[in-house]
């Protein structure tokens, strides 16, 4: 292994570790945009602020809990376990997860990318509707263009 090599691993393992003890305090978008190396979600004990990714979507540790016999506690399926992030940039917005209440509910200016791929803008704080739901609750971002 050549020593570029040796540096990056090292580099990676480094910030994967960072971003795992870290992630749990960090603003939302700067998880989001570290995602990549994140571990993915499987079955285990998790302590709230624990944050893995899940389908592609970084997934924060609500209430602790473990799931080691109980596989379906997978973010997603689970809200009152894990909570969503959601993106204050557009270049980072995630698809659309529809809030189970206020502990996961959009805020005004974060980003979502709604289910026909359009991208749109929370207008207001607690945002559980969906654009097609309360339509005034959001700006559809592709019309601006």
């Amino acid at each position: 292994m050549d020593n570029v090599s040796t540096i990056l691993e090292a580099t990676v393992r480094l910030t994967k570790n960072h971003l795992r003890q870290n992630a749990g305090s960090m603003e939302q978008t700067e998880v989001i945009s570290c995602a990549a190396l994140l571990e993915e979600w499987k079955p285990g004990s998790f302590a709230v602020g624990d944050v893995v990714k899940h389908n592609g979507q970084p997934w924060k540790c609500v209430q602790a809990h473990d799931s080691t016999r109980n596989p379906d506690w997978q973010p997603g399926a689970a809200a009152s376990l894990w909570s969503p992030y959601h993106s204050k940039s557009p270049a980072w917005a995630l698809d659309w997860v529809q809030p189970t209440g206020a502990q996961d509910a959009y805020q005004q200016g974060e980003y979502m990318v709604w289910t026909d791929g359009s991208l749109y803008r929370c207008k207001q704080d607690n945002t559980v509707w969906s654009p097609e739901e309360l339509p005034t609750a959001w700006e559809n971002q592709e019309a601006e263009k």
